[in-house]
């Protein structure tokens, strides 16, 4: 069975290949006493490449599910279900 679900924050949304980064925290400290990450390859599902492309932005918070898929010997994820868990607030200039 081929399924992960990961939880992270969306950078680097490419709009020309429906694809995006999600940079996802490790659970523990390196030797300096931070947490590193570890950033995938997000590609939507089918009739999902619109509403995410329309809807997300970057900085967004979201859990993923779908399949880990290899193209070009690249590792890609292919999102079938997502849920968007936090959106930081738009900063309001004056």
């Amino acid at each position: 069975m081929n399924s992960i679900v990961l939880a992270g924050k969306v950078a680097d949304i490419n709009l020309d290949n429906n694809t995006f980064k999600l940079c996802v925290e490790r659970n523990y400290r390196n030797d300096k006493g931070e947490y590193e990450s570890d950033t995938f390859i997000c590609k939507p599902w089918k009739g999902m490449n619109n509403y995410l492309s329309s809807y997300l932005n970057n900085d967004d918070v979201l859990i993923i599910k779908g399949q880990l898929i290899s193209e070009d010997n690249i590792c890609t994820i292919l999102i079938d279900q997502f849920s968007l868990m936090y959106r930081p607030k738009k900063k309001i200039t004056t």
